[in-house]
């Protein structure tokens, strides 16, 4: 079965309020991820963020 890639746009639109995210010690490109989860900014709330370092 092949892997299927999916964009940080599509990825951020998975996220809904009150979700953790845990960022892994392979989560190449945090910060394009960021950008798309923070242009959502205005419909999400309570969303926490830790990472394998935090």
């Amino acid at each position: 079965m092949a892997a299927e890639t999916i964009s940080a746009e599509q990825a951020a639109s998975l996220v809904k309020s009150g979700m953790w995210l845990d960022y892994g010690a392979t989560h190449c490109q945090p910060d394009v991820f960021d950008k798309a989860l923070a242009a959502r900014k205005q419909e999400l709330d309570n969303v926490k963020i830790r990472s394998c370092i935090s």
